[in-house]
């Protein structure tokens, strides 16, 4: 990511940066997954408490759900970073090996996968503004079977005992979390019993069932919020909040903001 100040959850939905990164302070977290490229120098990442150095050519994509910041960049060093919001990610239908390592392991990185990531993003920012959202998916699909068949791809997952049901788990809280569905049924819907499932999640990603739920919702309902013009209430409940004022608290809670000064402030040109 692009460094700054690191300021816990965030959400980016579907978006494409490219520039010099950035010490980060603090470790941040986010519901996307992250590609990035670094496309000269060096910067060192640290995923969940342990530093993992990406140098020039290198291709690494993870889960932003683990925490993780920019540790150390050396002089020059440039990248591109873009953001996939995870159903986009799953709708893809990628080998399970390859899903699994991503969503319960570190970055999986690869060097041969460089070359073709780098004209992707490359073409990607010149022709963004006017690209359709569709067509950028199918792009974006093409590039990340390519690295997963990729052979030098760098895949360290967990036990696949534990990885192959929590990435289950995430599967279905992300193709569920705009129904009224509770912990309780997410687990049902992934054969899980409920106790053992909230366990795992905790354990693999850090959080809650409940408040992965949550932060899908609040990703869900930023997105309307900048590329709508709904009412806020009906983006409150087409996100999957089945209470106004609950969303209002969730929202101030992450955002520290109301929806309606978050929806201003990000269309008040710079």
């Amino acid at each position: 990511m692009t460094g700054g100040e690191g300021q816990g959850w965030e959400s980016f939905g579907l978006r494409l940066w490219q520039g010099v990164p950035a010490r980060m302070p603090r470790p941040h977290q986010h519901d996307e997954i992250e590609l990035n490229v670094v496309t000269s120098g060096a910067l060192t990442y640290e995923f969940g408490g342990e530093p993992r150095a990406l140098t020039a050519g290198t291709v690494a994509v993870f889960w932003g759900v683990r925490p993780h910041r920019v540790l150390d960049v050396l002089p020059q060093t440039t990248c591109a970073w873009l953001t996939v919001p995870l159903p986009v990610f799953l709708r893809f239908g990628l080998p399970a090996p390859f899903t699994t390592a991503l969503l319960g392991g570190p970055p999986v990185t690869s060097r041969a996968a460089f070359h073709a990531a780098w004209t992707r993003f490359d073409g990607w920012s010149a022709d963004l503004p006017g690209l359709p959202e569709r067509v950028l998916e199918l792009e974006l699909e093409a590039l990340l079977r390519r690295l997963a068949a990729t052979p030098d791809a760098d895949v360290r997952a967990a036990p696949a005992h534990h990885t192959d049901r929590a990435a289950t788990l995430a599967r279905v809280i992300a193709q569920a979390y705009t129904q009224p569905v509770t912990a309780a049924d997410l687990a049902a819907r992934a054969h899980l019993n409920a106790n053992y499932a909230a366990t795992l999640h905790r354990r693999v990603f850090g959080q809650t069932i409940t408040q992965a739920l949550t932060r899908h919702r609040l990703a869900h309902a930023q997105r309307l919020l900048l590329t709508t013009t709904q009412p806020v209430a009906a983006v409150a409940f087409d996100s999957g909040f089945q209470s106004l004022s609950r969303f209002y608290v969730a929202f101030r809670a992450q955002v520290r903001q109301t929806p309606e000064t978050y929806r201003a402030r990000r269309a008040a040109p710079p």
